[in-house]
């Protein structure tokens, strides 16, 4: 009968919450470079599951890049947290255990928990870690790390593992955590920030209103909400930093997600979609340009094109186009219109004229041009009876917005 080798050293754990987070702190890049190839994959579940019910490959991608944000930072600030959970569920499968004993043989040693056992060879070992409070061994390829604690290891056995383990062997000094001071003046800033959080999305509309002339405007310039994104995003790492603390700042975390997710999605607007999404393609006022006596912009926004039959019976072939202009592009067209005797403010048109004026909002700055192009006049009744094209132009001054209604008048 073989006779049992018989143990050199044996060292009895106990280990606890404590002892693990000591642990994750030690193989902190490991750990994260796990869990977040691990989130990356979780994401790619849920991205598609909002893929499906979205049906918008660019919803897909915007919802992919935050969600993975958040759980990179999350990861990273909660390591400890997320892994010790992970560590409970496998003692209670009866994959880990919080108690037990290593033995250790002159060529391997036997890692035994409550319920499993495991035989591991020094050569396996690709990293042995010695802090002042623990001795770590990591076997990569069986996914293992064994605590051992000092106090409860002898001197022999510890020269006995840097010897056989010399190749691996590795210093880590254990930083200590900081107590906080000023917490009051912390909650005070925290406060702030999940105010600031919140009010970055109406400072962010008020200054995209601020510089701009109209609704389509407005839409283009949407990448300004980009700019208060670090607020959200500070209120995020610090929430997290000082929970870690013990302080409560999920509120923050919260809102900062949801607010960053909010002007990051609507921002990347201005990039991603193209210019003429909201609206026609502006060339096509060209053919209107030479029967509008005014400056016409070069560049503008094209509100909607329509062909159409007029509720007015004395009206047929009717077009409509709604331009909108920025500012600065503007500016020629109004002065064009201002010092243009062809052009009339609404309130000064003879009310024989306004049966070609259709439906609009006038207001004191509402300009009119009423062109009669079979007779190349100007804002004046045909002199007989027949069927007339005309283009009645009408421009508003305070949203930068020209009408041009063009149609074959049956004059009787």
């Amino acid at each position: 009968m073989e006779k049992e080798e018989k143990f050199l050293y044996e060292v009895e754990t106990n280990i606890d919450k404590e002892e693990i987070i000591k642990m994750v702190s030690v193989f902190k890049k490991d750990f994260y470079k796990a869990y977040a190839i691990y989130s990356i994959f979780l994401n790619l579940i849920f991205s598609a599951i909002i893929g499906l019910i979205s049906g918008s490959i660019l919803t897909t991608i915007i919802f992919f890049i935050i969600y993975e944000i958040y759980l990179l930072i999350y990861l990273y600030i909660n390591l400890e947290k997320c892994y010790y959970k992970s560590f409970e569920k496998n003692v209670k499968k009866g994959i880990s255990s919080f108690t037990g004993c290593s033995q250790f043989f002159e060529d391997y040693f036997v890692k035994k928990g409550t319920s499993v056992s495991y035989t591991i060879k020094y050569s396996d070992i690709d990293r042995f870690i010695e802090t002042d409070t623990n001795i770590y061994l990591s076997c990569k390829n069986m996914e293992i790390i064994i605590i051992l604690q000092r106090k409860n290891c002898s001197d022999d056995l510890v020269l006995f593992l840097e010897k056989k383990l010399k190749n691996v062997n590795e210093k880590y000094q254990v930083k200590k955590k900081k107590k906080l001071k000023n917490t009051d003046n912390i909650n005070k800033l925290m406060n702030v920030l999940f105010v600031l959080s919140i009010l970055s999305i109406f400072i962010g509309v008020w200054t995209i209103n601020f510089f701009t002339a109209n609704s389509f405007d407005f839409f283009r310039n949407f990448w300004i909400l980009l700019c208060y994104i670090p607020i959200p995003l500070l209120s995020i790492i610090l929430g997290f930093k000082y929970n870690s603390y013990g302080l409560k700042c999920t509120k923050n975390i919260v809102c900062g997600f949801i607010v960053g997710t909010l002007l990051f999605a609507f921002g990347i607007t201005s990039f991603i979609i193209p210019k003429d999404f909201f609206g026609a393609d502006y060339s096509k006022i060209n053919s209107y340009r030479k029967y509008i006596d005014a400056d016409i912009p070069k560049n503008g926004m094209i509100n909607q094109i329509i062909d159409l039959d007029s509720i007015d019976d004395s009206k047929s072939e009717t077009e409509y186009i709604d331009v909108y202009y920025e500012k600065n592009e503007s500016k020629v067209l109004e002065k064009s219109i201002v010092n243009n005797d062809n052009w009339l403010l609404y309130k000064d048109i003879k009310s024989t004229l306004k049966i070609f004026i259709g439906p609009y909002n006038y207001d004191d700055d509402t300009y009119v041009s009423i062109y009669n192009r079979t007779t190349n006049e100007y804002n004046n009744l045909p002199a007989k009876a027949g069927n007339y094209e005309f283009y009645v132009s009408v421009y508003n001054k305070n949203n930068k917005n020209l009408n041009i209604n063009k149609f074959i008048y049956s004059y009787k």
